[in-house]
């Protein structure tokens, strides 16, 4: 179980459909692998944390997280698919648009371009930041 999100976030935009099939590598149950899904929850979370590390926001995250918990659940369905190691063109793009999307929210709140109530970390950067874009080249 997460700690900002939990399956039924991920539930929520990928269905409880495709979240059972991604996570259920034997494809001998219609229910959902929960250590799975927890993984890629947790893999997701550890992802953002990571990220936002030396930001101007706290870790681990206090505060009203309405900001990334949308985009934490997109990254950790995506990466459940991925996991699978099966493909389908069509939805290996969609999954690709859910990770940018999810880097894209992370790079907005380092530059800040986005601001989410949070915790202060009491430390700010003294130098500008350089954002990467996604796909990571200029």
């Amino acid at each position: 179980m997460g700690t900002y999100i939990s399956k039924a976030d991920v539930d929520a935009i990928f269905g409880l459909d495709n979240v059972a099939v991604w996570s259920n590598l034997d494809n001998d149950d219609a229910q959902a692998n929960l250590a799975r899904v927890n993984s890629a929850i947790d893999d997701a979370e550890r992802h953002f944390e990571d990220r936002m590390r030396s930001s101007r926001y706290a870790v681990p995250f206090v505060g009203t997280l309405n900001v990334i918990k949308r985009a934490m659940a997109r990254l950790a369905g995506a990466m459940l698919y991925e996991a699978r190691g099966s493909t389908d063109e069509g939805e290996d793009d969609r999954m690709q648009g859910h990770r940018d999307g999810a880097e894209d929210v992370i790079n907005r709140l380092l530059s800040g371009r986005m601001v989410m109530d949070a915790a202060d970390s009491g430390t700010h950067p003294t130098a500008p930041v350089v954002v990467m874009p996604a796909g990571g080249g200029p």
